[in-house]
């Protein structure tokens, strides 16, 4: 009852937390599971009967969550795969080497990883860390180098066809091999400095050297990767956000103005009941989770928004001679504007709606900085 009590609140909580997550557990304890039955000598019925009781209260507790997801799959929402098509190659490489956004390749972690695979009967009861890491890495192949295919379309959805979300499964046992490949580094450095005859003669020494190698060698791999690649990987990070070598000029979507402005806007006295009209690509839909006040674009993604939230990012300008618009901003409870600069990606450009609203006699400029400006809807 412990075990299979853990077990089934742990599978609800990552089904809860993201669809994903749940199948990407599974996926990576499937060969312990295999490797335990094995073990038990042909008779892994036994195991089953054990865990029925526990599947079925795990399926009634997840039931909510798995209704979710297909009323959620079947819904309006569009679905767009991803179609990735890189060389087989590449993909290899890009496994190998731990190297999908960096420019650089974790060549010291590759060559850990490569002992680790060369070594992996000495793992033991963890053999089957193996055998996760061939299952979780020939699927991010798959969905790297065949994604357009329908049905590695379907098999793969619940990582929405993304190859970055499967890079990062198949590096969890990846790294597990590679840290085995440091721990059997240590092993025969270990062995080959107790051979010393000199070292031998010594009744203390041999008893440290496991201590001493193991430190010489997260010393020497701290020195090697300049600090265990943690400066190359967030860099790597940071792409994604701002600063990317495609575009190096490139802005943060919420830049320190914007935040300013948000915060000033948090002192103007906006009600809980109120949504302040924003444009959803221009950082301001942070509004909410940097003030907890509500914006009328509560997300960048353009999916399936509003309709009144559509309607005023296409004909908001228009406030003085179209009913709707006034409605719509009655409806909503709008009584501010608020604007930052730039966009989440270079190509988008702002909703018509809300382009050159300075000057409109319905608005007033109450505050302004050079990359975000409040406006007070007076009519």
């Amino acid at each position: 009852m412990d075990t299979g009590t853990v077990l089934a609140l742990s599978a609800v909580g990552l089904l809860a937390a993201h669809s994903s997550a749940l199948f990407g557990a599974m996926l990576f304890a499937f060969p312990l599971v295999i490797q335990r039955w094995l073990r038990r000598e042909g008779k892994p019925l036994g195991d089953v009967l054990r865990m029925l009781p526990v599947m079925l209260v795990s399926a009634l507790i997840a039931a909510p969550h798995i209704l979710g997801a297909i009323t959620f799959t079947s819904g309006s929402y569009p679905y767009q795969a991803w179609a990735s098509s890189i060389e087989l190659s590449e993909a290899i490489n890009q496994l190998i080497k731990f190297r999908q956004i960096l420019s650089d390749p974790q060549l010291w972690l590759a060559a850990l990883l490569v002992l680790g695979v060369l070594s992996f009967r000495t793992l033991g009861s963890m053999r089957w860390v193996a055998g996760s890491a061939l299952l979780l890495s020939g699927i991010f192949i798959l969905v790297a180098c065949y994604g357009g295919l329908s049905w590695v379309i379907t098999f793969s959805r619940p990582w929405w066809n993304d190859k970055y979300r499967l890079m990062a499964l198949a590096a969890i046992p990846l790294c597990l091999l590679a840290g085995h490949g440091l721990a059997e580094l240590q092993r025969w450095f270990a062995k080959a400095v107790s051979s010393w005859s000199w070292l031998q003669a010594k009744p203390r020494m041999p008893g440290r050297i496991g201590l001493v190698t193991s430190m010489l060698l997260v010393v020497g791999m701290a020195v090697v990767t300049q600090g265990f690649y943690t400066q190359a990987n967030a860099k790597a990070v940071a792409y994604a956000y701002h600063d990317g070598p495609q575009q190096p000029d490139r802005q943060p979507p919420v830049s320190a103005d914007e935040v300013t402005a948000m915060l000033v806007l948090q002192k103007m006295g906006v009600g809980p009941d109120e949504k302040v009209l924003n444009d959803r690509i221009d950082g301001s839909a942070w509004l909410y989770a940097i003030t907890g006040i509500r914006p009328v674009a509560g997300h960048y993604d353009p999916g399936v928004p509003p309709k009144d939230a559509v309607y005023l990012a296409a004909n908001f300008r228009n406030y003085d001679t179209d009913p709707e618009v006034r409605a719509a901003v009655r409806r909503l409870n709008i009584h501010h504007v608020l604007l930052g600069n730039g966009a989440i990606k270079p190509q988008l450009r702002r909703a018509t709606g809300l382009r050159d609203l300075d000057g409109l006699d319905f608005l007033r400029r109450d505050y302004a900085n050079p990359h975000a400006v409040i406006y007070t809807i007076v009519k």
